[in-house]
């Protein structure tokens, strides 16, 4: 990807990420939720039995479509650099809670990236080994600094090595 197609797509996905709004949606257990804000409410009129399945299933956005192999070392700057700029706005609007923040990029497919917060009991959305062949999934825990790699290929990434 040459570096015009770089910073065309940074802007994007840097004006995408400006954009999120979220909120907080309770259940009649009095859970609180934070989910990106839609046009339409949110209402829970059902009893979640996977509180991170379901935020996790709300909580994702797909930032670019078609990605290809020898686009991922660039993107995964770019997926680190969306992460922060997630996890900051998250810290700030949610002090007391904590996030698992995930960007998945896969080969001929999506970057997406997803959140949900760290529920007692329950395992993060994606678990180790959960990704396929294809995919390199970039995590961060928000009470932590650090980022957590799960690859499903091997490329040549310095900018990815643990």
């Amino acid at each position: 990807m040459n570096k015009f197609k770089i910073k065309k797509k940074q802007k994007y996905i840097q004006k995408t990420m400006l954009t999120i709004k979220t909120e907080i949606v309770k259940d009649s257990f009095d859970n609180e939720y934070v989910l990106l804000k839609d046009d339409l409410p949110i209402e829970i009129t059902k009893n979640i039995t996977d509180k991170t399945q379901f935020e996790g299933s709300i909580n994702h956005i797909h930032l670019l479509d078609n990605i290809k192999e020898k686009d991922l070392p660039a993107l995964g700057i770019i997926a680190i650099s969306s992460i922060e700029m997630l996890d900051k706005y998250l810290k700030t609007i949610y002090p007391d809670k904590h996030f698992y923040i995930y960007v998945s990029l896969t080969i001929s497919d999506s970057m997406i990236i997803r959140f949900h917060q760290e529920w007692c009991d329950e395992s993060p959305f994606y678990g180790v080994g959960s990704v396929d062949d294809n995919t390199i999934l970039i995590i961060r825990k928000n009470n932590d600094n650090g980022f957590y790699f799960e690859r499903g290929i091997n490329i040549k990434c310095p900018e990815l090595n643990n």
